[in-house]
């Protein structure tokens, strides 16, 4: 063995590892080390919040677009109802922008379980809302809806409930479908003109009494 290989695997064979190698010393790490571990991880959270930042304007972007589209389907689905009374009384209801806020329409929310059944207000706050055309009660995307619940629906639950909604419609039980095109497309009764139907009814009404007495 040469002299040079003979001094190598004799320091080989003296080395001893540092005590508690590769072990926290217990030492505090310098400031300049510090400084380094936190900007590193001040910049891990900057990119983490700048990820989820893009996120929700790429859902706002793809949410704003959904609405413009439905917004066109709207207008356009609008722009067949025929000319008279209906669509009179259609228009004349939109006037109001509460006016999806009548009893029958409220009524069809709570049953539903949504935001009409507790007292968030959201139904009635959508009256304020920048969006003003096709503004009404919750769908199955409502946020408090699902916040309530706990969970969002699958695309496979919405489709069910879309078709069980289209089941009710298409009914040979017209009940829901008549009570529906009644909230939507027949103008309410003006207070005056309630009133004055009220008094004719209590009138029939003890006159029916009166023949039986």
């Amino acid at each position: 063995m040469s002299p040079t290989y003979k001094k190598m695997f004799e320091a080989r064979q003296t080395f001893k590892p540092v005590r508690r190698y590769g072990q926290p010393d217990g030492r505090k790490p310098s400031r300049e080390k510090s400084e380094y571990w936190k900007n590193s991880q001040r910049t891990t959270e900057n990119d983490e919040d700048e990820e989820r930042l893009r996120l929700c304007y790429e859902e706002l972007e793809t949410v704003k677009r959904n609405h413009s589209q439905n917004e066109q389907k709207m207008f356009a689905d609008e722009s067949m109802i025929p000319p008279g009374p209906l669509k009179r009384d259609y228009d004349a209801m939109r006037q109001d922008p509460t006016w999806y806020l009548r009893k029958e329409l409220i009524e069809d929310c709570f049953g539903r379980g949504c935001c009409c059944a507790r007292g968030c207000d959201c139904c009635r706050n959508r009256a304020s809302a920048y969006y003003k055309r096709g503004v009404g009660h919750c769908t199955t995307d409502c946020g408090c809806c699902a916040s309530e619940r706990g969970f969002e629906y699958t695309a496979g639950e919405k489709q069910q409930i879309v078709e069980q909604f289209d089941k009710m419609l298409r009914s040979r039980n017209p009940s829901y479908i008549v009570k529906m095109a009644e909230a939507y497309f027949v103008k309410p009764l003006e207070q005056k003109v309630l009133e004055q139907v009220q008094k004719k009814k209590v009138q029939k009404k003890r006159v029916w009494w009166k023949q039986l007495l």
